[in-house]
């Protein structure tokens, strides 16, 4: 059988009192202690409850009393757990109140609200019947009024409990629950209804911290799918901010890449004039150098005629001189000198004029061939310094080409990390939008049960209003039937010294003589 005990303690600096309810009455003091700690684990969590040891409330003395017996406490008594992880301080100890989450047993009754006279007797009998033996002792009879709210004088539960305990042996049987619940049925529906209500108050209260609960996981999730829309909002702007930047650098590299392909396309523009017009130099050189060629040729064709010319001068002047030797002896061959002479002079007129022109050409071949060779040297002069410029441009083209290949390099990262940026803007998007939507979702579940629960608030209050109200009216209901069973008592006991005093008259009158 279940066996429930009042256990109070101090978590956190604030006074708790729980209802355990072990599966079986412990055997020891150990399994006790473990019994508590493990109640107070499940309800608050573990590490919350360091137990240095307990005591129990002894209401004959009304004084606390350290338990060194497990056989010292009985069902429903109160015990308090001193907490080595708290500073015990003097405070009010509130009414216990059941467990909320579960792990030791947790009471389940269901009572009907139109039930039969026999129906309350015995589920009003079974409530105080905690121990299960088939009997009422006087703890589980006071312990059901203080359960059952009836606020009703010490002396009046202890006079109730010997009315009910007809033959005096301390414990109300079956049979004397009935005759009592025949004699107070109104005292019985007052303690059916109120214990109806005792666990449909604990179910309510079960309902309400399951949907507290609820309510700050809901509230957990929305502070989280609120803290994720903001990061995913944080992080979407980053990185757009990151994507404005690489788009930027994309479209000045774009632009530094332009400007390189125009300053390459100029570039191979004069490269090919200045190899158009080295070619154009070269072909001048050569003509140059062939017409020197030419006019070498011709010089020595004149000095071949000049030398031929001086060969035949020299055989014209020996012929003169033989001439002269033979014009001493021979006059008459004077004609014939004379002729000679005058076709050796004609042919030293030739020969002058052989020489004036071979002058006069030497003198040109001098000049075009001192021209050719200026015109030579300016032309290796051009060659070399265009040579030179060319060198120049082909070096500055392949710097530029490096450039270029290296601005085409930074492009491509550029664009790659664009790309990635771009992914990476639309992936955020995506999850900002995902944690927008969980937002919304969560703060829609947090509404609802923020109303489920104001609606079981409202109708818990309701609840409870009219259970006060009503055991207002069940007061004077109590008194008046308390009252009505006084007063039959009374005349029940005057009927019965009646019928005593009519019975020793009649017994008078038979034993006296006539």
């Amino acid at each position: 059988m279940p066996f429930r005990v009042n256990v109070a303690a101090d978590i956190d600096g604030v006074k708790q009192n729980l209802e355990l309810s072990l599966a079986e009455q412990p055997t020891g003091l150990a399994d006790l202690e473990a019994g508590v700690v493990e109640g107070y684990g499940v309800e608050f969590g573990r590490g919350k409850l360091s137990l240095s040891r307990l005591q129990l409330f002894d209401e004959a003395t009304s004084r606390w009393v350290d338990v060194i017996d497990v056989r010292q406490v009985r069902d429903f008594a109160q015990l308090y757990a001193f907490n080595r992880l708290s500073h015990e301080e003097t405070k009010p100890i509130p009414p216990p109140r059941p467990l909320l989450h579960g792990g030791v047993l947790a009471p389940s009754h269901t009572l009907p609200p139109e039930a039969t006279h026999d129906q309350k007797v015995a589920a009003v009998f079974g409530e105080l019947d905690v121990s299960g033996n088939r009997v009422i002792e006087s703890d589980e009879w006071r312990r059901g009024v203080r359960m059952l709210r009836l606020d009703l004088p010490p002396a009046t539960v202890a006079d109730l409990f010997m009315r009910a305990d007809m033959d005096g042996d301390q414990v109300i049987s079956w049979g004397e629950w009935e005759r009592f619940c025949e004699v107070f049925p109104t005292l019985l529906d007052c303690m059916y209804y109120r214990a109806r209500d005792y666990w449909e108050d604990f179910r309510q209260h079960q309902v309400l911290r399951a949907s507290e609960d609820e309510l700050e996981a809901l509230k957990a999730d929305e502070a989280e799918a609120h803290r994720a829309h903001l990061a995913a909002q944080e992080s979407t702007a980053v990185q757009e901010n990151r994507l404005a930047a690489a788009e930027q650098q994309l479209k000045l590299l774009r632009e530094q890449e332009d400007q390189a392909e125009a300053r390459s396309k100029e570039a191979i523009a004069s490269i090919d004039f200045a190899a158009r017009d080295k070619e154009r130099r070269a072909k001048a050189v050569d003509d140059a150098r062939a017409e020197g060629n030419a006019i070498a040729a011709r010089e020595a064709q004149t000095k071949v005629q000049v030398e031929r010319l001086e060969s035949e001068l020299s055989k014209l002047l020996a012929e003169q001189a033989e001439l002269q030797e033979k014009e001493r002896g021979h006059i008459a061959a004077e004609d014939d000198a004379r002729r000679i002479l005058a076709a050796a002079q004609q042919r030293d007129a030739e020969k002058e004029a052989a020489r004036r022109e071979l002058a006069d050409k030497e003198a040109a071949t001098r000049g075009a061939l001192g021209a050719a060779e200026r015109a030579l040297e300016d032309a290796n002069i051009q060659q070399r310094r265009l040579e030179s410029e060319l060198q120049g441009r082909e070096s500055a083209e392949r710097e530029q080409e490096v450039r270029l290949r290296d601005a085409h390099g930074d492009l491509g990262n550029e664009s790659q990390s664009l790309d990635s940026g771009q992914s990476a803007v639309d992936g955020l998007t995506q999850a900002a939008a995902s944690a927008r939507t969980a937002m919304q979702d969560a703060q829609r579940a947090l509404a609802e049960a923020e109303e489920r629960g104001r609606q079981q608030e409202e109708a818990r209050l309701a609840a409870l209003a009219r259970r006060r109200q009503i055991e207002e009216q069940e007061r004077p209901l109590l008194e008046q039937e308390f009252r009505l069973r006084d007063q039959r008592g009374q005349l029940e006991e005057r009927e019965a010294r009646l019928r005593l005093s009519a019975t020793a008259c009649r017994t008078a009158r038979v034993s006296t003589p006539a």
